[in-house]
């Protein structure tokens, strides 16, 4: 597979996804469920499973950086944001994650 080609399988398989499980979701537990399984892939399934697994944690590791994560919404803006204190500007904050 080639960059291209992996890119393109990226933005193809991100579009089934938005379409299949919109925003709001897990994002965050469905990257490191994929990790898991690019892992496995690696050590039991034939190349082409790897490279298939490698394209699901590209799209959620995608996801995650243009979308967030509903479930660390509140956690991060009370914690790390501390109610709007501290890393105010936009750039360090998560996406919002609108709801369909």
């Amino acid at each position: 597979m080639t960059d291209e080609q992996f890119i393109k399988a990226v933005l193809a398989e991100a579009k089934r996804a938005r379409k299949s499980f919109p925003a709001p979701n897990t994002t965050n537990a469905a990257l490191v469920e994929e990790v898991g399984e690019v892992s496995k892939a690696l050590m039991f399934e034939p190349w082409t499973s790897v490279c298939g697994e490698a394209v699901q944690v590209a799209v959620m590791a995608m996801r995650l950086a243009t979308e967030g994560d509903c479930t660390f919404e509140e956690w991060r803006d009370r914690t790390i944001h501390q109610d709007g204190t501290r890393y105010c500007r936009p750039e360090h904050r998560m996406p919002k994650q609108v709801k369909p």
